[in-house]
């Protein structure tokens, strides 16, 4: 009879072979191969250089919100000095002189204040103080408006303006309609004050 030729089983991907391997190395030789082969010193620096470059993407689109925001808000800042000039009959004192010596001092102090606010403003307190400030301002302007129309008072408007412009478009959808919210109400205090002394003459 005719011998049965036995195949070699063949071994899966999860199965150990029971060879040993051809090296055998202790732990403590394979780390020292590894160091001075310098691999996990290049993966550090490849984690380096990735950390670097998008520190460095976050910084660009802050420096151009910055840039993009102070240059509207300058501008409209000088526009709403002229619109008060224009209104209390005072143009010859809005002289080019007097646009540099207003503008120029702002746009960089602006700047600055739009992109370390921007940097920040996804943190909660930044919204905080982005809808107080939103809040304050707007009512400043109001009370500026109904209250106090002189021209001293007026020059104070173009600042409040662009600040309570900005505080809004800064904010949060929930936290910026809270703010003007709040500016309706102000608004309209002398309405729900008149409203209140009716009912009490009513009683």
């Amino acid at each position: 009879m005719a011998k049965k030729q036995v195949k070699p089983k063949k071994k899966g991907p999860d199965q150990v072979s029971d060879n040993p391997p051809l090296v055998n190395l202790s732990q403590e030789e394979q780390w020292r191969i590894i160091n001075e082969s310098g691999v996990l010193h290049q993966v550090k620096a490849d984690d380096t250089r990735e950390q670097r470059s998008g520190s460095q993407q976050d910084e660009e689109p802050t420096v151009l919100v910055a840039l993009l925001l102070t240059i509207p808000l300058t501008v409209l800042h000088g526009t709403l000095e002229y619109v008060v000039h224009l209104q209390y009959d005072f143009l010859q004192d809005f002289t080019w002189s007097r646009i540099l010596s207003r503008q120029v001092p702002l746009a960089p102090v602006l700047a600055l204040f739009i992109y370390f606010t921007t940097r920040y403003k996804e943190s909660r307190a930044a919204q905080a103080v982005f809808m107080l400030g939103s809040l304050a301002s707007g009512c400043a302007l109001i009370h500026l408006s109904q209250e106090d129309q002189t021209f001293g008072a007026m020059l104070k408007t173009p600042g409040l303006a662009i600040l309570w412009i900005f505080f809004v478009i800064q904010a949060k959808l929930s936290y910026a309609l809270i703010s003007l919210f709040g500016c309706l109400l102000y608004y309209n205090r002398h309405w729900l004050q008149f409203n209140g002394a009716i009912k009490k003459l009513e009683l």
